[in-house]
């Protein structure tokens, strides 16, 4: 391992090359993903195949009755924002139900014929055939046990307004993967904002605000705050990154739990399952936050 042995030379030697740089698509892949990896210092003689992947040809799905279900992931967070995006009506249960014999989650996702243009299965397939989803034709919406999909609790959704917090104390690195994520990965929208101008901010015109991993005790003060928590009791979302959950929950910060916020915000506008604060760790890194359109 050449490049090895030169980076064990280089300390000795005195080395200093500005210009060096250092691979991370190889050795470093773990950490760049932040995963566990376990070394074999010998073959395990486990059976290997090699991994392809090839992507699914986008063909019309088959018609459907009712509409769609697209059981919840990362994969289907994606999707939704893209459905969202291409201007078709989508909603997501509030709980979790069993349809012709198959379970389905909380937070699954239901696209309606009735509320959609004509053309629907060609539009969804060409969605969802990027992200390999399982898409379920729907020909009746009576469920086997559970949730009813006629609820009020199956909540139509709207693209998010997400707040990025970003400049010092807010750890750069942190930052930037939020918003790549978001942007790249989930093709989420963001308003990237300097925390100093927090203050000068209309909060009403975000649904989420994305903290990053930093320390906030100094840089925002308590008029900030008191605008902080107030725009959490009307229903919307904290996300707070790395340490900075620590912050939220500090008694000076003491950011609403959801049982302080008044449930008639909350019951009206199907937020309260999810609550108003929301921490991410290190190892956590990606989070859906569509909301309710209300």
């Amino acid at each position: 391992m050449p490049f090895l042995n030169d980076e064990h030379r280089m300390p000795a030697a005195s080395i200093v090359d500005a210009l060096r740089s250092y691979d991370i698509t190889a050795w470093s892949l773990p950490l760049l993903f932040d995963i566990d990896l376990t070394v074999s210092e010998k073959p395990t003689g486990a059976k290997t195949s090699p991994f392809t992947s090839e992507p699914r040809t986008a063909a019309a799905l088959a018609s459907a009755k009712v509409g769609y279900l697209i059981p919840w992931g990362t994969g289907a967070a994606a999707a939704t924002i893209e459905a969202l995006k291409a201007g078709l009506t989508v909603r997501a249960t509030g709980g979790a139900f069993t349809h012709a014999g198959r379970s389905y989650g909380i937070g699954t996702v239901l696209i309606r014929n009735a509320e959609n243009p004509a053309g629907l299965p060609t539009t969804l397939d060409a969605i969802a055939a990027p992200h390999g989803l399982d898409v379920v034709p729907l020909d009746s919406a009576w469920v086997d046990e559970g949730l009813s999909l006629g609820s009020n609790t199956v909540r139509m959704l709207r693209l998010p307004r997400v707040l990025l917090a970003w400049d010092a104390p807010a750890q750069s690195l942190s930052a930037g993967w939020a918003r790549f994520t978001l942007e790249r990965r989930y093709g989420q929208p963001v308003t990237a904002i300097r925390i100093a101008t927090l203050a000068r901010q209309d909060l009403s015109r975000f649904d989420v605000i994305v903290l990053p991993a930093g320390s906030y005790a100094t840089a925002l003060g308590d008029p900030v705050l008191t605008r902080i928590r107030e725009w959490i009791r009307t229903g919307d979302t904290l996300v707070t990154l790395g340490e900075a959950p620590r912050w939220a929950v500090s008694d000076r910060v003491n950011a609403p739990s959801a049982s302080e916020v008044p449930c008639a915000t909350l019951c009206s506008s199907g937020r309260a399952r999810r609550g108003p604060l929301r921490s991410v760790s290190p190892r956590a890194r990606s989070r859906s936050a569509l909301k309710d359109k209300t």
